[in-house]
Formats: structure tokens, C-alpha cells, sequence
């Protein structure tokens, strides 16, 4: 309760927002084909889609756990419960807690600083945006033009992308410099939380060091990115194929990353109708898939991993031995 007072307002703007999705997707469907669509869905390909999407995230565990291993040990089933803890609070929030709220259950269980894993965390965030290199690859092999809003999403996505990078780059070669230049922006804090403030900077800009890896090491985790694209592109054209579609593997690979990059930008709570849409205008706009069709699947998707990642989300909380409200202390 103390959450949603705190942050009413921001809430209530983001299910306006969401309304404003749906409305706005609502023009371009027809709700009767969508709803038949959905009833001749084949259900053991669709079941067998959803176990390709959530092996993604096991395999996601597995890359953060190597990825913290320089600052903290974690068990497989500890990093699994971790991050589908975390993905369940960024679904559900409308604000990115997900990722903060992974270095506090840490701090939690194993008494290390969040200052200490957050860079850990932001570099596993980055990998994630890795595949949009993948995306400007494939680009100029397949025969499309992309919508102008899509491409305003591309673009954003970009200078998010390359923000990080050069953000991460820069603490690698010159963290004192990087540290100063924070320090220099935030010359307004004020002065009683000066000192903490300075040293949880330069924990952080330190802590990038830990990309500083084995080659080995850091293969394994380039290699891992690499499935989770498999993984995920496999989802999306199986579930394509229960709707009695079928969409090659590479255009798969495509869309669904380019629909993951889109939620790096801010989403409504539970991503209600930007995730109809932003399908939507990518299968129908991209590929020719018939616009009912495209959106009956980002129906399911939604619907179907919303609702099993809550699920799992919540057990994890459980299996963490955390309380749901400890994390909304966060914010």
C-alpha cells in the first residue's frame, strides 16, 4: 500500500498510457477474427514454444551467474530464482525495479553491497542488447523497409545501446576519469551524503572490471547470448506454426528481437497493449503477417508468458525467502 501511494501518480499515468496502447491497437483489429484465431490454436505446439522461452531464461541464469562469479557465488537454482524474481517485478512495475531488485535479494542472501553487484547486473543487461548487433547484420540481407515508428524505435534503442557500451568502455580504460566526471555531474548532492555517495560511484565504475574475465569465460557468456537468441527465436516460430502460420527461422529472429529491444524503453505495468502493438506493427508491417493474425499470437504471448512468469516469479520469491513488500521498499 505504501508503494502505491508513493507512486500513484507515476502509476496512473502508465495505465493511461496502456489504455492508450490499447485503444490505438483496437483500430487496426478485428476482435472476431482474433478470438477465432485463438480457438484453433494447436496446443502442443504452442506448449512446446513456451518451454523454448523459458529455457532462454535458465540459460540467462546460468550467463548471470557467470557473470557475478568474480564478486559473488551463486547456486544455478539461487541465479534462477533470482532472475525470475526480478523479471516477475519488472513485468509487474512501471518502473524497471527488476534489475535493482536482483542486487537486493543478493544482498539479502549472501551480505553483499548492492554497490558491489549492480555492475554485474548493468553488464548482464547489456548482453542482453547484444543481439541488436545481430539485427543491423541481418538487415541489409532481408528485402523490407521499416515503418517510421519502428524505425524511431531502433534508433533509440541505439543510442541506449551505445550509451552503455561507451559508458562500460570508458570505466574498463579510464575509471578515474569516468568517477570524476559523475562526481562533477552530481556536484548538487547534497553534502551529508557526499562521501557515501562518492564511494558507491566509484564501487560501481570499479566493479566494471569484472568483464575483465577469461577468455574462456567470457566466450562461455558470449556463447550463452548466443542461445538465448536461438531459444527465443524458436519460441516465436513454433507459436506462429500452433496458429497454422509459418515464419522462417531468420525472420523469428528478427521480429523477437526487435520486440525484446523495444521494452527498453519505458512500458506500461504489465506491458498491457504496448506488447499487442509493437507485435502488431512489426509481423504486419515487416513480414505481411495478416494484421488479426499478428496480433491473436501477441495475445497468446502475452497472456501465456505474463501469466506463467508471474507464477514462477512469485515461487521464486518464495523459494528466496523474501517478502514481496521488502522489494517495493526499493522505490
Amino acid at each position: 500500500m505504501e508503494f502505491l501511494k508513493k507512486h500513484s501518480a507515476r502509476i496512473i499515468i502508465a495505465f493511461l498510457i496502456g489504455l492508450a496502447f490499447l485503444f490505438l491497437w483496437s483500430r487496426f483489429v478485428d476482435f472476431r477474427k482474433i478470438k477465432s484465431h485463438l480457438l484453433h490454436i494447436n496446443v502442443a505446439l504452442a506448449a512446446t514454444g513456451l518451454f523454448f522461452y523459458f529455457l532462454s531464461f535458465y540459460v540467462r541464469s546460468y550467463r548471470m551467474r557467470a557473470i557475478l562469479e568474480p564478486v559473488v557465488k551463486l547456486n544455478q537454482s539461487t541465479s534462477f530464482n533470482i532472475l525470475m524474481a526480478g523479471n516477475m517485478i519488472n513485468i509487474l512495475v512501471p518502473i524497471r525495479l527488476g534489475e535493482l531488485s536482483k542486487c537486493y535479494f543478493i544482498k539479502k542472501l549472501k551480505k553483499v553491497r548492492m554497490s558491489k553487484t549492480l555492475p554485474s547486473i548493468f553488464i548482464d543487461k547489456i548482453m542482453d542488447l547484444t543481439p541488436v548487433l545481430l539485427l543491423l547484420f541481418l538487415l541489409p540481407f532481408l528485402s523490407m523497409s521499416l515503418p517510421g515508428e519502428l524505425s524511431l524505435v531502433i534508433m533509440a534503442v541505439l543510442l541506449i545501446f551505445a550509451i552503455a557500451v561507451f559508458v562500460l568502455f570508458l570505466s574498463l580504460r579510464y575509471d578515474k576519469f569516468v568517477i570524476r566526471i559523475i562526481l562533477k555531474m552530481f556536484f548538487w548532492f547534497p553534502k551529508r551524503f557526499k562521501k557515501r555517495f562518492t564511494e558507491i560511484v566509484t564501487l560501481f565504475v570499479r566493479g566494471m572490471s569484472v568483464i575483465k574475465q577469461s577468455p574462456g569465460n567470457l566466450f562461455k557468456i558470449l556463447f550463452m547470448t548466443f542461445i538465448t537468441v536461438v531459444s527465443d527465436s524458436a519460441y516465436l516460430m513454433l507459436t506462429y506454426a500452433a496458429f497454422g502460420y509459418k515464419i522462417p527461422f531468420i525472420f523469428a529472429m528478427f521480429g523477437f528481437t526487435l520486440f525484446n529491444l523495444s521494452f527498453i524503453l519505458p512500458t506500461p505495468p504489465a506491458q498491457i497493449g504496448s506488447s499487442e502493438l509493437v507485435q502488431m506493427l512489426i509481423f504486419s508491417s515487416l513480414f505481411g503477417v495478416e494484421r488479426n493474425l499478428a496480433s491473436a499470437v501477441a495475445l497468446f504471448i502475452h497472456a501465456t508468458v505474463a501469466s506463467v512468469a508471474i507464477v514462477i516469479g512469485i515461487i521464486s520469491l518464495y523459494l528466496l525467502r523474501i517478502r514481496s513488500d521488502e522489494v517495493f521498499k526499493l522505490v
